[in-house]
């Protein structure tokens, strides 16, 4: 299940009475997806007119998302998209290289050959069509969790999903701030023709050398900015 469907889902357990965890989903949603890219301000007026609903439910909202550390605010100031640092996303993708490609060499066998059929093609038009961000992301999104969601374990299942919030924000920020699809197009090409071949040593490698090459990218944009 997606970012996008997880909060889709999320949004449904509370009444639609519940305007504050209306807007915290859509926002933590936005967030997520890097339509509200870091260091964006968030202005109580304007996000109250944009959902329709008094002041107070978008102040709830934010302090909801300055509980999920994904805002911040000085005293006085607004609240702003949070900027991850070069610490946080070097302390993500350490989680990640330990073990993702684990759990992609053990969900070898049990990924049905449909699906990384489906997201070759969709990876082969992303490289002929580099402009579509939102494309990418999404296929990003798809791929990786393809590499473990087919355990079927709750640990696997909540430790990931955990840490696919953290990556899809990554993601967003590398593609739409960097804009190096076609390195990752390459790079998650290399990871489903592993998944295809049955290679456990090649998806091993292939897993590793682009969560390597994920991080520099965003840390090198990150240390010159």
């Amino acid at each position: 299940m997606s970012i996008e469907s997880k909060l889709a889902a999320a949004r449904q357990e509370y009444d639609s009475n519940d305007l504050t965890h209306q807007v915290y989903y859509a926002l933590k949603r936005e967030i997520l997806v890097g339509k509200l890219p870091a260091m964006e301000k968030l202005n109580v007026v304007q996000l109250a007119k944009q959902y329709n609903v008094s002041r107070t439910p978008v102040t709830q909202a934010l302090e909801l998302l300055k509980q999920d550390d994904l805002i911040e605010q000085l005293p006085g100031k607004r609240a702003t998209v949070k900027t991850l640092s070069p610490q946080e996303i070097s302390t993500i993708y350490l989680f990640r290289k330990q073990l993702e490609p684990v759990v992609a060499k053990l969900s070898l066998h049990v990924i049905p050959e449909s699906e990384p059929l489906a997201l070759k093609k969709l990876v082969e038009n992303l490289m002929e069509h580099p402009e579509l961000l939102d494309k990418s992301i999404q296929l990003d999104e798809r791929l990786h969790s393809m590499l473990w969601r087919h355990l079927r374990s709750p640990l696997v299942d909540s430790l990931f999903s955990t840490i696919n919030e953290y990556s899809v924000r990554l993601q967003s920020y590398t593609t739409y701030a960097i804009e190096q699809s076609s390195s990752n197009c390459e790079e998650h090409l290399n990871i489903i023709n592993a998944v295809l071949a049955r290679d456990p040593e090649g998806i091993v490698r292939a897993v590793e050398v682009h969560l390597d090459r994920s991080c520099q990218r965003l840390l090198s944009f990150c240390r010159g900015n």
